[in-house]
C-alpha cells in the first residue's frame, strides 16, 4: 500500500514529494527551485518503494540529485516536453544533437571548450544519413545552442566563460567554457539497454511491456 509508513500528520508533504517527482525530469539542488532536492529526499526510500510496486518506475536518488526512470511500454507526443527550450520541444536533429554531445563527454575531462565539443560532434554527426553538422549552416549552430542551454539548465554543464550564443554569431572567433557535472550528465540519459545495441527509438522502450502487448 502507498505510503503505508507515512503519518497521517506528514502525509501532505510526502504527497507533495510525489508530485515534484512525477512532474521534474530531473531535480537538483537549484532545479526547479532552492529547497526543492531537500524536501524530496526527505521521503526518497518510501518514495523508491512505492513508485517501484505501484508504477514499476526506478526512482534514483543522491544527495545531489533525484531522477524517476519510467518503464516506457510506448512512443508518445507527451515524452518530448522534457525536451524543449522556451516550451518550444525539440526536433529531430536537436535531439540527435543532444546525444552525441552527452556521447562525447570523458570522464577524464572536468571542462570542455564548446569549440573542442563541435570537433567532437562534427564526425558523428556527418557519419549519420541525414543529420550532418554544418558550422557554416545557422540552423545547425543554432541546434548546439539549444542543446547547451538545455544541459546548463538542468546542471549537466555549468559556464564558466564565454557565450555559446557568441560562438553562433561568428563560429571562427566566439567560443565558450563550461564545467562538466558528470553524476547529472549520466543521471539524464540512462537506457534500459547499452546504446550501441539500440537500432530506433523504439529500442528504448520497456522490452518486458512490449514483448507483452505483442502477444
Amino acid at each position: 500500500m502507498p505510503a503505508a509508513n507515512v503519518p497521517a500528520s506528514d502525509l501532505g508533504s510526502y504527497q507533495q514529494a510525489a508530485r515534484l517527482v512525477l512532474t521534474h525530469d530531473l531535480i537538483t539542488a537549484t532545479r526547479p527551485r532552492a529547497g526543492t532536492l531537500d524536501q524530496v529526499l526527505r521521503w526518497a526510500d518510501q518514495l523508491t518503494r512505492d513508485l517501484r510496486e505501484v508504477l514499476g518506475y526506478t526512482l534514483i536518488a543522491t544527495t545531489r540529485q533525484v531522477r524517476l526512470l519510467r518503464r516506457l511500454d510506448a512512443l508518445d507526443s507527451t515524452q518530448t516536453t522534457i525536451f524543449a527550450k522556451n516550451g518550444k520541444p525539440f526536433d529531430r536533429r536537436r535531439l540527435a544533437y543532444l546525444c552525441l554531445v552527452l556521447a562525447s563527454f570523458q570522464r577524464s575531462r572536468v571542462e570542455v571548450s564548446l569549440a573542442d565539443l563541435v570537433r567532437a560532434l562534427t564526425p558523428a554527426a556527418n557519419a549519420i544519413d541525414g543529420l550532418g553538422f554544418d558550422a557554416t549552416q545557422t540552423g545547425h549552430k543554432n541546434a548546439v545552442v539549444d542543446v547547451l542551454d538545455w544541459l546548463v539548465e538542468r546542471g549537466a554543464l555549468l559556464l564558466s566563460d564565454g557565450s555559446a550564443e557568441s560562438w553562433a554569431q561568428d563560429s571562427e572567433r566566439g567560443d565558450a567554457l563550461y564545467d562538466i557535472d558528470h553524476d547529472i550528465a549520466s543521471a539524464l540519459f540512462r537506457p534500459a539497454r547499452p546504446v550501441q545495441h539500440l537500432t530506433s527509438a523504439a529500442g528504448l522502450l520497456d522490452a518486458t511491456l512490449v514483448s507483452a502487448k505483442v502477444r
